[in-house]
């Protein structure tokens, strides 16, 4: 298992899509790249969008290099970099301070929203101050849950070593 990430200089074997999603019309989310006899796999939520796009330029015999994370045992391409083609990683560090900052904003609506359900009389405050904070409180949520992933340790490195490579 690799604890942190791994370069890899191979070139590549095989591209595999989802067969599902290409018959069915959609575009695929999931490619496995084939390299050495080990399969990896370059995710949509791994990658940068506008990179993601630029996996179909990929083609059997290209010579790449790849920073790898292994995840519930599945190895995943954090980035790849060719001759003529560079899929780069999610921009980590910006979704670390975005979530912070929308966490931040969060966390005072649901302060306020309390406070302003707690002082006032009438029905109708109440109720949308219910509702502001049930938003606020989801709000909390997901930014949350995008900020405890963005705290991954390999995702970090991944980020560093694209931007010094």
């Amino acid at each position: 298992m690799i604890e942190r990430t791994a370069l890899i200089d191979a070139t590549i074997d095989r591209i595999d899509t989802d067969l599902v999603c290409a018959q069915a019309g959609r575009a695929p989310t999931l490619y496995r790249l084939t390299m050495q006899d080990i399969c990896y796999f370059i995710d949509a939520n791994d990658v940068a969008s506008d990179s993601f796009k630029l996996v179909t330029q990929l083609s059997s015999g290209v010579s790449v290099r790849v920073c790898v994370i292994e995840e519930r045992g599945r190895r995943k391409v954090a980035w790849l970099t060719g001759a003529a083609i560079a899929i780069a990683p999610r921009d980590v560090f910006g979704e670390m301070r975005l979530s912070t900052k929308v966490l931040a904003v969060a966390l005072c609506m649901l302060a306020l929203t309390a406070y302003a359900a707690a002082k006032v009389d009438s029905f109708v405050v109440i109720g949308l101050a219910s509702s502001a904070a049930t938003l606020s409180l989801v709000a909390c949520i997901l930014f949350g849950a995008v900020l405890i992933k963005s705290l991954d340790a390999r995702r970090r490195e991944a980020q560093r070593s694209w931007r010094s490579r």
